[in-house]
């Protein structure tokens, strides 16, 4: 059995504008923006808002305007967006919208606890981030977790914010197709799905741990498992590292004693999800 993006369940984001560059899509006759706007009226109801793109004379009579979802903003210039985006931009697009805010750990419980009692056969994946503090880092480890199948990344409360532009733009997007959940303690989480989740810490200079090389296929709980990663100077935090069930390290040579959180991230979750029991 395999993993695959289930994004029936996951709540859809909110639009409320899309910013973007001058282009011949937004000019006569293509008219996008109203082509748009009959797509979205023709699909069944769209989201109420307080202004609307009026339909033109030259139309068809049977478009009738109706509130639109979202605006369309278009600069006059590449300079202009770059300007307000903080970056060069060169393609692409500018969005804005809002952040679900109904992802607690209630609903982490509960999301977790249907992924353990559904009759699939493949593991409980989840990846949780221990005081995770570049947003370029969360984000690509967000992307990391959606390739392998990580079925939620859990973040510790002083993580940094996953909805941060700059790791919303690293994820590739891929932070709205897996939850990300912020708890308020990640000890006592952990603890709390002790034995439901075997979790293992990323650790870089340990005598008492696993070697991930020396792990055989079929050894990692078919059960479920977490793969904790923490902060890129310090590691994982005491009280985390005492509440997970293993402690796990990638064998490097001698002279590297350490990996980038990313890149370690990406070897563990992979390592894990290969090594699953039947």
């Amino acid at each position: 059995a395999s993993h695959h993006l289930d994004c029936n369940n996951l709540e859809k984001i909110e639009l409320k504008s899309i910013f973007v560059k001058p282009s011949v899509l937004f000019e006569e006759p293509v008219k996008l923006v109203s082509e748009v706007n009959q797509a979205l009226l023709s699909s069944g109801p769209v989201l109420s808002r307080d202004q609307s793109i009026p339909t033109t004379s030259n139309e068809d009579d049977n478009c009738v305007a109706a509130p639109s979802p979202f605006h369309v903003l278009v600069a006059q210039s590449e300079a202009v967006l770059s300007k307000v985006a903080g970056f060069p931009i060169s393609r692409g697009a500018l969005a804005c919208g809002v952040v679900p805010n109904d992802r607690t750990e209630q609903w982490l419980d509960e999301h977790l606890s249907r992924k353990l009692q559904s009759s699939s056969s493949v593991s409980l994946r989840v990846l949780a981030l221990d005081g995770i503090c570049d947003t370029a880092n969360l984000g690509s480890m967000v992307r990391t977790a959606s390739a392998f199948g990580v079925d939620a990344v859990i973040l510790s409360k002083d993580c940094c914010d996953a909805w941060y532009r700059r790791a919303i733009r690293v994820s590739m997007g891929h932070v709205f197709l897996i939850p990300v959940v912020r708890v308020e303690n990640l000890a006592a989480f952990l603890g709390k799905w002790r034995h439901s989740l075997t979790s293992y810490a990323a650790v870089v200079q340990s005598e008492d741990c696993l070697v991930l090389d020396q792990i055989r296929s079929g050894d990692i709980p078919s059960k479920g498992w977490c793969c904790v990663m923490g902060n890129e100077g310090n590691g994982i935090s005491d009280d985390v590292l005492k509440n997970c069930t293993k402690k796990l390290k990638i064998r490097m040579i001698d002279g590297v004693d350490s990996l980038s959180v990313p890149i370690a991230c990406g070897i563990l979750l992979h390592g894990l999800a290969e090594r699953e029991g039947n």
